[in-house]
């Protein structure tokens, strides 16, 4: 798989080159690319190398043309016949299959104990199943390339709709979870509160009665100490 994706990144850089060079090179990547696809899908093996003769008789008649434009234009056409049909179903089927491991990680690896439903259970498990299924399927031989493409589609399908309910139920989950009040925030409320306390209350041990002196309180209407009326 790893070689399979390096000979895909390769194609997609050198494929959108615009020189006769350009296109030649991803022509003998495009060459690696379906051989490779040969031997790992072998019962697919007479639609690929069919689909690769096309794509061989398009550069054929690509390089007999002398415009240069024009020719740049037929060798891309030809070049992106070797990622269209059989090997476009299997790319399908393959990135279903990653896409939905993902998402199945994102899930057991971010929700909560006590965010684990029966729900939760269910659509994992079935996840699982056909992960298992799908691999299976790609193993499997066959003993029609037609009716092979017809399980990978449909199971692509499949796949790509139980990722989208295991994403929608991650989300739901996500959003009926309680938002964490910031524990700084609240210290430094708690610590605002105290300090405006003290303030207050330093302010109130400041008032002194003018006859003697004596500390007074906010609404006293006398002095306490010499009995002196407090003057606003």
């Amino acid at each position: 798989m790893r070689n399979l994706v390096l000979v895909i990144l390769t194609f997609l850089i050198v494929s959108c080159g615009n020189t006769v060079k350009d296109q030649a090179a991803a022509w003998e990547s495009n060459k690696i690319y379906i051989e490779q696809y040969v031997a790992k899908y072998p019962s697919l093996a007479d639609k690929i190398n069919a689909q690769y003769l096309k794509a061989q008789e398009s550069m054929e008649q690509a390089n007999k043309l002398g415009d240069e434009k024009k020719r740049i234009h037929a060798m891309k056409y030809a070049n992106s016949l070797c990622q269209h049909g059989v090997i476009e179903t299997i790319n399908r089927l393959e990135s279903a299959i990653e896409s939905l491991k993902t998402q199945t990680k994102t899930l057991k690896e971010n929700i909560k104990t006590d965010e684990f439903s029966p729900k939760t259970a269910f659509l994992l498990q079935e996840a699982t199943g056909y992960l298992e299924k799908a691999d299976m399927l790609l193993e499997a031989k066959y003993n029609s390339s037609d009716s092979a493409l017809i399980v990978f589609e449909n199971e692509s399908k499949r796949l790509e709709d139980i990722e989208h309910g295991l994403e929608t139920h991650y989300r739901e989950i996500l959003d009926n979870r309680p938002i964490e009040t910031d524990k700084n925030v609240s210290v430094n409320s708690s610590t605002d509160s105290s300090l405006q306390n003290s303030s207050s209350t330093t302010k109130i041990a400041t008032l002194k009665c003018k006859k003697c002196g004596g500390l007074l309180k906010e609404g006293d209407v006398k002095c306490k100490n010499c009995g002196a009326p407090v003057k606003k």
